[in-house]
């Protein structure tokens, strides 16, 4: 990640608010509910023996790592994030203990992204002024940032400062 694309979305967010625009409003919503209910399946998937090993594994690769790793494997989570979980269970990576609970929190967080940018984008209707839709997507990036950040979902201890969840976590 760098310092201009702090969210990891990139170019891709205004391709996919453009697009949205050009949907009906009333279908985004329901989009919205599955990008949430999908991150909500995905935290299902790790027991909480699986939980306490990601964590260790974390600690032990560091944060700078993982997200390097994250970022590597990026293009090949997106076909993993369309795959239903009997899809998902196939694949090879899903073998491996650690491999899989890596993956699970990368989609997870993907997942989340996709329920913040879509839900933000419903709320950007065109037909506004320039200036008040200027404002007003400047504020729906900002709070995507700030909900969009890596996140430990599980109820114990994140492996890195900062990744703890003040509330309740929403999926």
């Amino acid at each position: 990640m760098t310092p201009r694309d702090p969210t990891g979305c990139g170019v891709h967010l205004l391709f996919i608010l453009v697009g949205i625009w050009q949907a009906e409003w009333v279908s985004v919503y329901k989009y919205v509910q599955h990008c949430w209910d999908t991150a909500a399946e995905l935290r299902q998937e790790l027991s909480s023996e699986d939980v306490e090993m990601l964590r260790n594994e974390l600690r032990r690769v560091g944060e700078s790592a993982w997200l390097a790793w994250e970022l590597k494997k990026r293009s090949e989570l997106y076909g993993l994030l369309q795959a239903t979980p009997a899809q998902r269970a196939k694949r090879k990576q899903w073998k491996d203990p650690i491999l899989k609970a890596q993956i699970v929190l990368a989609l997870y967080r993907q997942a989340r992204l996709a329920a913040l940018i879509l839900d933000k984008a419903g709320a950007l209707a065109p037909g506004g002024g320039y200036r008040e839709t200027c404002a007003a997507a400047g504020s729906a990036a900002l709070a995507m940032m700030e909900e969009g950040r890596w996140v430990w979902p599980f109820d114990d201890d994140p492996p890195f400062p900062g990744w703890a969840v003040e509330g309740d976590v929403v999926c």
